[in-house]
């Protein structure tokens, strides 16, 4: 073998070792894991029944599954009270929802920690759901499908946020007693919980 075709044949073996080199180092490309999709939402069980009976002690309205965030209404001592309140683990108040007097009894005013958040007024006869006034615009959520029902959605500026549907492990003929707050991870929770809290609180107990 010539010296020149030495030369060329050490060339090319070291161009081999180099480009399987950089192949090796090349990041491979992440696959998206089987269920990614289930893990954008979080759920939260609400016990829809204890805002339509007198509540004397501090009881668990809001669950997060399988674990988190809870929140707790306050005593009422009545069951159709004019106030209600939601408080943490901690007992600090989280949501306050006021009804009205007099001739603003259909009338409601919600805060979320401790600032003016949300007015409420019950749906007249013929009106499918309650009209909501936001106090910022950027804060503003819609609400679709047959909240009387509690089968409906929560979008916030034409996104779906939110979903509340039934859970009756007994069947349909079951009590309605509880129902699932579906939101996306993105999302923070307490808002959209005041929402579904004070649309209970302003339709009244559902129809089983």
């Amino acid at each position: 073998m010539s010296a020149s075709d030495y030369l060329l044949l050490s060339a090319a073996f070291t161009g081999v070792v180099v480009a399987l080199g950089l192949a090796a180092g090349k990041p491979r490309k992440q696959q998206k894991e089987p269920g990614a999709e289930a893990t954008r939402w979080k759920r939260f069980r609400i016990a829809c029944g204890l805002l339509h009976m007198a509540v004397t002690e501090p009881s668990p309205l809001v669950v997060e599954e399988p674990s988190g965030l809870k929140l707790f209404v306050a005593p009422t001592f009545s069951a159709s009270p004019t106030r209600v309140r939601l408080m943490s683990s901690q007992g600090r108040a989280q949501v306050d929802i006021a009804r009205g007097r007099l001739f603003s009894r259909g009338k409601y005013r919600v805060r979320v920690l401790g600032k003016p958040w949300l007015s409420l007024k019950a749906p007249k006869a013929g009106e499918k759901r309650p009209s909501l006034r936001f106090v910022s615009s950027s804060s503003a959520l819609e609400v679709g499908g047959n909240p009387s029902g509690r089968e409906y959605e929560i979008r916030k500026k034409g996104k779906l946020v939110a979903s509340v549907s039934w859970q009756k492990p007994g069947g349909d003929e079951a009590p309605k007693k509880e129902y699932f707050l579906e939101a996306l991870k993105t999302e923070e929770p307490l808002p959209l919980l005041a929402l579904v809290v004070a649309l209970e609180v302003v339709l009244g107990a559902p129809n089983n």
